[in-house]
């Protein structure tokens, strides 16, 4: 059917923000026809997903990887003609400060263990041995989240209500090294502490990521502005989308029943304009939710979640009840090359503020020297003290694990501001308070990465899905077929971790014999035995 032909058929979409979610809506609906507008504050697209151009330098948000499981991402960058921006990796690292005590011996640098993508028999083998853990605690590691992914998703309440360390410590197999491993891991891997992190959340990132394995992941040969961000902006304007920058929502006007108008204030002249909306236009509010939120209140607008397979009404007022914290991100750019730095991503082990970080310059061009692109994903202790303050505190840190950095190193940093840029966290209860596609005004839609998806964790992957489901239930409101636009559907093997889970039942007993034993022994070697202590 010819979407313009359709009597039920928009005649406009006005579309508020232009980060990924609603450049990705814009995108779906201008394939079947449908005039948009994208309303943008800033002066450039891409949102908290894209990077501001300051002084000849795009200031980017941190590194950005890019899952197997992120179908639909994937999708679109090939659509696009991106995929050749795309940079496949297959280990990353963890790296030790010299004054921990590896295998190897202490004082050393690099000290480095390398986690390959377990494809195969011996690279999970070499995994389990890698010495970061005891070997049978690194088995049980993997155990607990097989146990998670394997929870049926009646359970699913249940799981968004507690946290992933709480679920790990009500398990029989706990430890509390399995309890610290993973609170690290799922830090450095989410910028969110596994004790605020939804179980739920955590068991769709871990039943997505095994679902599709090699690669482990791919990161981009330049910055995420100009090698995405750019390529689909200009994919949406050559379909007919027209774009303002500089202009904010400031209110929505409505009927009662529908959105009728939407009041524009221009960065450029301060002036305040209204966008009058026809009966047949619909509107998309694809903001932050802590700029969403200021539009509603709980008489406004209501959510009718008819997307998702359970679903839960509730205003969209409440998005207020959704978290938020900055993920420090900075871009070190040395004046010379740094010896022995891996060109994949760098986890650094038990480190104060969670640091990890690529160095970018060994697949950026235009670099000549180590560019380490940081992210800082436990940045509660910083907060409340200055930007330089905040630098100087990471960058001693990094140096801590390499030493062969220096004051003298650093040429510049960008970018300082972004460490008040708030993201949305997955936190324990947040699945309840966070919206789906449609609202109560009839002619009013919503996307984000915040929304709720298949992917669940806030990602790219989570903004595109959201975007791409909003276009389609636009489109079945429409009386249209919202076929072409529904997201890729992502794997959930919930079946196989179920029979990993009893096949492996019997080994994950044996090991967690030997954890108790190698304590018992190490506390009457020690000194430290207590009956009361084991009793408990």
């Amino acid at each position: 059917m010819d979407t313009l032909s359709s009597p039920k058929a928009p005649s406009r979409a006005v579309i508020i923000g232009g980060g990924l979610a609603g450049m990705v809506a814009a995108n779906e609906l201008l394939k079947q026809k449908i005039p948009v507008l994208l309303l943008e504050k800033e002066r450039r697209t891409g949102g908290k997903a894209g990077a501001d151009l300051v002084n000849g330098v795009f200031e980017e948000h941190g590194y950005h990887v890019f899952p197997t499981f992120y179908a639909n991402t994937l999708a679109l960058i090939d659509e696009i003609g991106a995929s050749n921006n795309l940079v496949p990796i297959t280990k990353f690292h963890y790296l030790l400060a010299p004054d921990t005590k590896p295998k190897q011996g202490r004082g050393v640098y690099p000290n480095s263990i390398v986690f390959l993508q377990p494809d195969s028999i011996s690279a999970a083998v070499k995994d389990t041995f890698s010495g970061i853990i005891p070997w049978y605690e690194f088995i049980l590691f993997f155990y607990a989240m097989i146990d998670l992914c394997s929870q049926p998703n009646k359970s699913r309440r249940f799981l968004d209500q507690v946290s992933v360390t709480g679920f790990i410590r009500s398990r029989w197999y706990r430890s509390d090294i399995i309890a610290d491993f993973h609170q690290q891991t799922v830090l450095q891997a989410s910028a969110i502490p596994s004790y605020d992190l939804s179980a739920m959340t955590m068991k769709h990132l871990v039943q997505h990521w095994c679902g599709k394995l090699k690669p482990l992941f791919r990161i981009l040969n330049g910055n995420l502005q100009q090698k995405f961000i750019e390529p689909l902006e200009k994919e949406i304007r050559r379909n007919g989308c027209e774009i303002k920058f500089n202009t904010s929502v400031t209110e929505i006007l409505t009927d009662g029943e529908k959105l009728c108008g939407l009041k524009l204030e221009s960065a450029d002249s301060a002036t305040i304009a209204v966008e009058r909306l026809n009966p047949s236009d619909i509107c998309i509010i694809a903001t932050p939710h802590e700029v969403t939120s200021t539009f509603f209140n709980d008489s406004v607008c209501q959510c009718d979640d008819r997307s998702v397979a359970h679903p839960d009404t509730h205003s969209l007022g409440f998005v207020n009840n959704l978290e938020s914290a900055p993920m420090a991100a900075f871009q070190f750019y040395l004046n010379r090359k740094i010896p022995a730095l891996p060109p994949q991503h760098v986890n650094l082990f038990e480190s104060k503020f969670g640091l990890s970080f690529i160095d970018v310059s060994q697949t950026w061009q235009g670099l000549p020297n180590t560019t380490l692109s940081v992210i800082a994903s436990d940045f509660r202790s910083l907060r409340g003290i200055s930007d330089d303050e905040a630098r100087d505190h990471i960058f001693k840190e990094l140096q801590r694990f390499v030493p062969e950095l220096k004051e003298r190193d650093i040429e510049r940093v960008h970018p300082e501001q972004n460490i008040r840029t708030p993201l949305f966290l997955n936190t324990v209860g947040a699945w309840h308070f966070r919206p789906a596609t449609r609202t109560r005004i009839k002619n009013l839609y919503i996307a984000g990465d915040y929304c709720r998806t298949r992917a669940d964790l806030t990602t790219m992957e989570s903004a595109v899905i959201s975007g791409r489901q909003t276009a389609a239930s636009v489109l079945e409101d429409a009386g249209l077929d919202p076929t072409p636009a529904k997201p890729i559907r992502l794997s959930r093997p919930y079946w196989r971790f179920k029979f990993y889970k009893w096949a492996g039942l019997p080994f994950a007993l044996l090991l967690r014999g030997i954890v108790l034993l190698s304590a018992l022994i190490k506390d009457l070697v020690t000194g430290n035995f207590s009956l009361r202590k084991w009793l408990d």
